[in-house]
This record gives C-alpha cells, sequence and structure tokens, in this order.
C-alpha cells in the first residue's frame, strides 16, 4: 500500500505536467525542483493517514486533537513552499494547494482555508479529478450538497471510473 500510494502521487504530478508543457521540459524543472522531492510530500500525506487509522481506546478527542497537531504541522511546511513562489512552477504551485486542500479535509470539521486552497489548486489546474473530489467533499462539510455534487460529477467527467467520486457521489 506504501508503495502504490508513492506511485499515486508521482502519477498525480505526471498528469499535472502533461497538461501544460512537453513532457521533457517540465520532468527537467522537477528533477531541479525542491518540491518533487516526493518522498517530503509522501511522508507527509502519509504519516497523516496512517494517524488517521489509528484506534484510540478511550478517547476521539486525543486522537482528534494529535491529527489537527500534525495537519497544521504539514500545512506549515507546505506554506513555506508557497513563500517561495517565484521559483515554483505552475503545476508544482497547484500540487501544493493540493495537497493542501487535501490534509484539511482530513479534519472532521469545515474550513473555509480548505475551501481557498481547492479552488486555487483548480484555478491552476483544472484537469485532475482528485482536486474537484477534494473540494466537493470540503463543500459536502459546509452543507451544500447540490454545490458538492457539481464538483463530484465534474470530477467523473474527468475520470468516470474513479472510484472515490462515485463512493462520495453514491452517499450525497
Amino acid at each position: 500500500i506504501k508503495i502504490y500510494k508513492y506511485i499515486y502521487i508521482k502519477y498525480l504530478l505526471f498528469k499535472m505536467v502533461e497538461k501544460y508543457e512537453p513532457k521533457f521540459i517540465l520532468l527537467e524543472q522537477f528533477k531541479r525542483s525542491e518540491l518533487t522531492n516526493l518522498n517530503n510530500l509522501y511522508n507527509m500525506v502519509s504519516s497523516i493517514e496512517k494517524l488517521e487509522e489509528l484506534f484510540f481506546t478511550n478517547n476521539s478527542h486525543e486522537r482528534n486533537s494529535l491529527l489537527k497537531y500534525e495537519i497544521m504541522a504539514s500545512i506549515k511546511q507546505l506554506d513555506d513552499y508557497l513563500l517561495n513562489m517565484s521559483s515554483l512552477s505552475k503545476v508544482e504551485i497547484s500540487f501544493v494547494y493540493f495537497v493542501k486542500s487535501y490534509l484539511l479535509d482530513r479534519l472532521p470539521e469545515y474550513l473555509k482555508i480548505a475551501e481557498e486552497s481547492a479552488n486555487k489548486s483548480l484555478k491552476l489546474n483544472p484537469f485532475i479529478a482528485d482536486s474537484y473530489n477534494c473540494i466537493a467533499h470540503i463543500i459536502w462539510k459546509k452543507g451544500e450538497i447540490d454545490l458538492a455534487q457539481n464538483y463530484f460529477l465534474q470530477a467523473l467527467q474527468i475520470n468516470p471510473k474513479d472510484k472515490s467520486t462515485l463512493r462520495n457521489l453514491s452517499m450525497i
């Protein structure tokens, strides 16, 4: 599963790459970029997902507090990347905003900053189904079911067989 998630993050980056520029140019940019150290991003996302799966015997409040702390620490790292936006490509900035919204969506409550990050990611790269799925889930938490459904349907237009999107859409 760990290797699968690592490959999936690489796949997302590759999908973003091919939408904007010829592959060989961006691959060279990615090799030189600090952000494309996928191990760092992978470890960040993976540690949050592992924490989500932990079972705390007596107190889910303890789990939620620890989860929120870890997510906010990761968001600080992502914000540090965004401070160097001049050295990042459009694809990389979009990916950072996507990861930021994805991590914030792991929290049980709606956060406006999660919605803003997802919107920024979509504005920079509107061709990634996972970005639509993420913002739809965030909007769903906000209580705007019709808008969330529209985002899920847009995700399905890009990737009609996405199991996560189909599952989420079936729950609305």
